[in-house]
């Protein structure tokens, strides 16, 4: 939202659009993408996963 703060006003909060909009993941998907590019986004999820991963695990578990 940060480009169009400017040009956008809110008077109404609205907390559950903000937290989803923190919570949901966006891919992009169209006809036109390339497999280097699919590709590169499953990279980058799974790379994302895999830190999350490791930072949440519980000692004694593997």
């Amino acid at each position: 939202m940060d480009l169009f703060e400017s040009k956008v006003s809110c008077l109404t909060p609205t907390p559950v659009a903000d937290r989803l909009g923190e919570e949901q993941l966006h891919l992009p998907i169209y006809p036109e993408l390339t497999e280097e590019q699919l590709q590169y986004i499953a990279d980058s999820v799974a790379e994302c996963c895999q830190e999350i991963a490791s930072e949440t695990k519980e000692p004694g578990l593997t």
